[in-house]
C-alpha cells in the first residue's frame, strides 16, 4: 500500500511541475543582438527574453534626433514578426478599437485586437512605454492575448 501511494505521489509532483512550466512553449531571445545596434539611448530600458517563436534577425530603428524612443522588430524562422516600441516621454493609446485592462506582473497594461487582425500589449513601468504588436503570416489565432502577456512578464 505504501508503494501504491508513494508512485502516485510521484506521479503526482511530476504531473503538476509539468504543467505548472508557463515559459516551456517561449525560446530565449539574445538581448546582445539588439543592444549593440542601439546608440545614445538616455533612459533605462527592459528588453524581452523569451518570445513564443524562435527569432531569426531584428531589425532597429531609432529616429536620429530623438533618443528618446526606438524600435525593435523581432523577425521569426516561421514568417511571424513582433514589434516592440519603447519610449521614456507620453505616448498616446489609440482608443478605437475595443480595449482590455490586463495584468503584468504587478503592473497594468492594455490590450486590443486590430481588426486586421494585429495584437498590441501597452504598459508603462518606471516612466518608460512599452508597446509590443505581434501580427502573423498566415494562421492569425496561433498566437493569442497570454503569449503577448507572457513576452512582457519576461522583460529584463
Amino acid at each position: 500500500m505504501f508503494k501504491k501511494g508513494f508512485v502516485l505521489l510521484f506521479f503526482a509532483i511530476f504531473l503538476i511541475t509539468g504543467c505548472s512550466n508557463q515559459n516551456s512553449d517561449m525560446y530565449e531571445v539574445n538581448q546582445t543582438d539588439v543592444t549593440e545596434k542601439l546608440d545614445n539611448i538616455d533612459f533605462e530600458y527592459k528588453l524581452p527574453m523569451k518570445m513564443p517563436f524562435e527569432v531569426e534577425s531584428t531589425q532597429i530603428n531609432q529616429p536620429p534626433t530623438d533618443q528618446s524612443m526606438f524600435s525593435v522588430a523581432f523577425y521569426g524562422v516561421g514568417g511571424e514578426y513582433l514589434f516592440l516600441d519603447v519610449s521614456n516621454s507620453d505616448v498616446k493609446q489609440s482608443t478605437g478599437n475595443q480595449t482590455e485592462e490586463v495584468s503584468i506582473d504587478n503592473l497594468k497594461g492594455t490590450f486590443l485586437e486590430h481588426n486586421q487582425g494585429a495584437k498590441v500589449l501597452f504598459w508603462k513601468e518606471n516612466e518608460v512605454t512599452y508597446q509590443l504588436s505581434l501580427k502573423e503570416s498566415g494562421d492569425q489565432d496561433r498566437y493569442s492575448k497570454e503569449d503577448l502577456i507572457k513576452i512582457a512578464e519576461s522583460f529584463e
